[in-house]
């Protein structure tokens, strides 16, 4: 969608469960029109030690401000 500009980005981080469900730990701002995004905002995790943690890191193109909590849209 983003024909004329560069993408808006953002970062999605989820927690990954054994059976392979996933927990939304937070989102970054969104970026707009930049290539190479410099995120400010952190997202704290709870790390316990001698446990596996499994993240995934969704970057997402965000097509519509109004609706980016709804990832569908982007």
């Amino acid at each position: 969608m983003d024909k004329a500009t560069k993408t808006d980005s953002f970062v999605v981080l989820w927690k990954v469960g054994k059976q392979g469900t996933k927990q939304m730990l937070g989102k970054t701002e969104m970026i707009p029109d930049n290539l190479n995004p410099e995120f400010v905002k952190t997202i704290e995790v709870d790390f316990f030690f001698e446990e596996q943690h499994l993240f995934l890191l969704e970057v997402y193109d965000c097509d519509d401000a109004t609706t980016m909590n709804d990832l569908k849209n982007q």
